[in-house]
């Protein structure tokens, strides 16, 4: 795995990270489940919800230009040009999901 694709695939993680303090316990309340008594303490991190947000952006952001950069010509014999375009169907993939999953997470109203 490339340099770049780990750094896609951190940023990605990243944003999802950045979703559950603000999120998950919206997200358990709405479900109904009683495991959200635990994570009371995350109540406390609202006043970081919209930087939270924006730092998830900005990875995000990220994570897409890295998985949708041009391919550079690499004269390694140990890769083939099917094995990058698998890599980068991947990568996009992946982002996309986590696009999916950071948009329906700020979509779920804030419960207080």
């Amino acid at each position: 795995m490339s340099t770049a694709s780990k750094a896609a695939t951190t940023a990605a993680v990243t944003a999802l990270l950045a979703h559950i303090p603000c999120c998950l316990p919206q997200i358990l309340l709405g479900v109904g489940s009683a495991a959200t008594s635990g994570l009371t303490w995350l109540h406390r991190l609202d006043p970081y919800r919209p930087f939270l947000i924006f730092l998830s952006l900005c990875t995000m952001v990220y994570g897409f230009r890295q998985a949708y950069r041009p391919i550079t010509a690499c004269s390694c014999e140990e890769h083939s040009a099917h094995d990058y375009a698998v890599e980068r169907r991947v990568k996009i993939g992946v982002m996309w999901g986590v696009a999916a999953l950071v948009v329906v997470l700020n979509l779920i109203p804030h419960v207080d």
